[in-house]
């Protein structure tokens, strides 16, 4: 299989002043307690992890108090690890932290990435969904021109993480 892999795509900065003006300019406004509301609602969701992993339950703590420099409370869920998977499969979460292993190819990505992934045995357990990216990765994988492949899969990994559906740590 062909790689795609392109560690040359430029990632969103961390940047909490861009993050608080963009709050502010969606109309979330912090409240006396630090955290941001919106017409009545608090900015807050839950963010899970395996409670067996010390590592991603560090990385939780760290993103904890980097959401909440912004005014935005993340309530750690730590759950075991049969309960982890069920909630994936059934798409019971807000946010999680979890690490992703995957063929390098274009139809790993299609499993993780696309809506296609978005069923219930699939890969895509943050149903994230761009006609776009659906797109181009689809064209990635019916081209048999290599170069055109890497160019239709850097185009929808450009368009993934301008969309930002997660955090890459």
């Amino acid at each position: 299989a062909l790689t795609v892999l392109d560690t040359l795509l430029p990632q969103i900065p961390y940047d909490t002043v861009k993050a608080r003006a963009l709050l502010d300019s969606a109309g979330w406004a912090p409240g006396s307690d630090g955290i941001r509301y919106k017409n009545g609602q608090r900015l807050e969701f839950s963010l899970m992890v395996t409670a067996s992993s010390a590592v991603r339950n560090q990385y939780a703590v760290l993103l904890e108090n980097a959401f909440k420099r912004v005014g935005a409370s993340a309530k750690i869920e730590k759950v075991d690890f049969a309960g982890f998977t069920a909630k994936q499969s059934d798409r019971a979460f807000d946010a999680e932290i979890n690490s992703y292993g995957m063929d390098p190819s274009v139809s790993g990505f299609k499993q993780s990435w696309t809506t296609a992934g978005i069923a219930k045995d699939g890969a895509n357990f943050s149903s994230y969904s761009n006609p776009f990216v659906d797109a181009m990765i689809d064209s990635a994988t019916t081209t048999f021109d290599p170069a055109r492949t890497r160019s239709y899969a850097r185009r929808a990994f450009e368009t993934i993480i301008e969309d930002a559906p997660g955090i890459w740590l």
